[in-house]
């Protein structure tokens, strides 16, 4: 398949499913560490493949043995077909009158990526041949989706980076304290990620603590919000800082219940990625953005770093204008002081010609007085 287009690839998918293996009808169904997502289906001779989307829950699997065996062998089953009791209305009546039914596995590594399900309303038996035949394109078909799917992502994480970058500037052409500046970047990067909550947190003395501009958090919450980095250098938070490992995923019960699960707790997180967010002479500190609508996908850790890189040169460019502001402070203080000695030297040189004068103009007189009487 030469498309690059996911959706495309999928229908084609279905669609030449029939026409390698006589059924009824082809059903895709991804999988993924939450959901099982009903991707597009195809019935015989009711036109053009059809799109889906809907999704259910793994759990839903321990009532249909037939998919549970092949993605837990990563082999073809058959059988009789599966129970219709946790599926919605639509699907139950595309399900009624099914006698037959394979599930190919389409496997890329060790893990299996989707199921090509077929069905038939009559009672004949599938041919292994044309199954297996199936699944190696379906599999052809994996590999190329999941290139689209890449490409895809890079195209979506650049077009993301550039929003990011595109909000930083206007963030900054309009910011006049740095505070200011980093409340409207936790809410862009909030944004960006489709996050509920976003903060920096700026590293002082070996502590990290939130700004006070943080997305999501209320007052109280942001005053707790501080962590001890701690002096172990294989920590997770040691290497986030200095090692510029990045940390994304769900919020465990083994972390809940950890020496920082209170702050979790009360900062009511269920998922987050986190990047460091340094110059490149020392870590600044932390980008956090916290509770994702379906999970933080590698992309989103891309639009963090791009955000925090950029923010970090924004941070420089205010540290070097606050420097910049202090020496010229601190020359014109020098300049003032030095003014200020000359106007008193100058005030001592004036009194010491006056007492000079004051004190030398009698004897001055008397001699004039004797060079008088001589002459």
């Amino acid at each position: 398949m030469s498309s690059l287009e996911p959706r495309e690839i999928i229908l084609r998918l279905v669609q030449r499913a029939l026409e390698i293996v006589p059924a009824d009808r082809c059903t895709l169904t991804s999988l993924d560490q939450k959901v099982m997502r009903v991707e597009a289906s195809h019935e015989r001779d009711k036109g053009s493949p059809s799109w889906s989307g809907r999704e259910y829950p793994l759990s839903m699997l321990a009532d249909q043995p037939l998919l549970l065996e092949a993605i837990q062998s990563g082999r073809i089953a058959t059988g009789a077909g599966f129970s219709s009791d946790q599926t919605d209305a639509e699907v139950t009546l595309d399900l009624r009158g099914v006698m037959r039914t394979a599930v190919v596995p389409l496997t890329l590594g060790e893990a299996v990526w989707a199921l090509l399900i077929l069905s038939r309303r009559d009672d004949r038996a599938f041919d292994p041949e044309e199954l297996v035949a199936l699944q190696e394109i379906g599999i052809l078909a994996m590999l190329a989706l999941r290139n689209a799917r890449l490409y895809q992502s890079v195209n979506e994480a650049q077009e993301r980076g550039l929003q990011a970058l595109t909000l930083i500037s206007q963030n900054l052409a309009s910011s006049d304290e740095l505070p200011a500046f980093f409340g409207r970047m936790s809410a862009s990067v909030a944004e960006l990620v489709h996050a509920d909550k976003a903060a920096f947190w700026m590293l002082q003395d070996g502590v990290l603590r939130a700004q006070a501009t943080a997305h999501g958090f209320d007052e109280q919450t942001l005053e707790s919000m501080r962590l001890e980095v701690g002096t172990d250098p294989q920590a997770p938070l040691s290497r986030l800082l200095f090692a510029g490992e990045a940390i994304r995923g769900e919020v465990t019960p083994e972390a809940l219940a950890g020496p920082r699960g209170e702050l979790l707790r009360t900062m009511d997180v269920r998922d987050l990625v986190a990047v460091p967010w340094k110059t490149a002479g020392r870590p600044l500190g932390v980008l956090v953005a916290c509770n994702s609508g379906s999970g933080f996908l590698p992309q989103d850790e891309w639009v963090m770093r791009v955000s925090a890189r950029a923010s970090a040169v924004v941070w420089q460019g205010y540290e070097a204008e606050r420097r910049l502001i202090a020496l010229q402070q601190k020359e014109r203080e020098n300049l003032e002081q030095h003014a200020a000695r000359m106007a008193e030297l100058e005030r001592l040189k004036s009194q010491f010609l006056r007492l000079a004068s004051h004190e030398l103009r009698a004897p001055l007189t008397i001699v004039r007085g004797y060079i008088s009487m001589f002459e």
